[in-house]
């Protein structure tokens, strides 16, 4: 019996640079950026502390066209996909690391960016695990039939 596996990041975080888009020569996009998520904590000394981790973050496909198109740095976005490998080797010197790979994304906060809680103003999905093929835009609840 073969074993299986479960590979599945949810991130929610701000944009720490606006992304880079470059097209290959097949003519797909791919644009990365780094997202910035924080933990708070109270610390030995009885104060509150943060703690703020960096994750480099890889979108492919039409996503890709979303990403150039809406998102800068400072936005806050969720997003959905799996870690994956970036290891490479420069100048006979072998770097290693891991990079998130996203098939689904959404924009929170508003088209301002102002945080969750807003308005919620995109969510658009590759339709693939692998985060390659062509988005779909789906629309977003603004919860105001909710009786409670």
């Amino acid at each position: 019996m073969g074993s299986r596996s479960y590979n599945h990041v949810v991130l929610v975080g701000n944009l720490g640079k606006d992304p880079e888009v470059r097209s290959l020569p097949s003519g797909e996009k791919v644009a990365v950026f780094t997202l910035a998520t924080s933990t708070s904590y109270k610390g030995k000394d009885g104060q509150m502390k943060e703690n703020t981790d960096w994750h480099k973050i890889e979108i492919w496909g039409g996503l890709a066209d979303v990403a150039e198109k809406y998102l800068s740095k400072g936005k806050q976005v969720l997003i959905e996909g799996r870690v994956a490998n970036d290891n490479y080797e420069s100048n006979g010197v072998k770097h290693y690391g891991y990079k998130i790979r996203v098939n689904n994304l959404m924009m929170l906060g508003g088209r301002d960016g102002s945080g969750i809680g807003g308005d919620n103003y995109g969510q658009y999905n590759t339709g693939s695990k692998y985060g390659t093929d062509d988005f779909e835009e789906k629309p977003t609840d603004n919860g105001d039939d909710i009786p409670f």
